[in-house]
């Protein structure tokens, strides 16, 4: 089977998300804690409030890093308009 970026379980998504989010440093220790504590890991779908509210925090966090790309630098919107991209 060969499947490129799929999601093949919630379970593993998430944990698997906020490892590396933690791993990289692109998110507190505390904010990775309470993803293990607010995030039953069960259900991307229908994900609870709580860890939904964990994942904003995540993204707050991370600032203007594009998580697929951690090393690339971010575009800044300001500079792109002067050189006229």
């Amino acid at each position: 089977m060969l499947v490129g970026n799929a999601i093949i379980d919630d379970y593993h998504h998430y944990l698997g998300l906020f490892q590396f989010l933690w791993s990289t440093g692109l998110i507190s220790d505390e904010t990775y804690k309470l993803s293990g504590v607010l995030c039953d890991y069960e259900s991307f779908v229908q994900s609870p409030y709580s860890c939904i509210e964990v994942i904003g925090i995540a993204i707050e966090e991370m600032g203007n890093i594009h998580m697929y790309s951690i090393y690339t630098p971010p575009a800044l919107p300001m500079l792109a308009k002067r050189s006229g991209c």
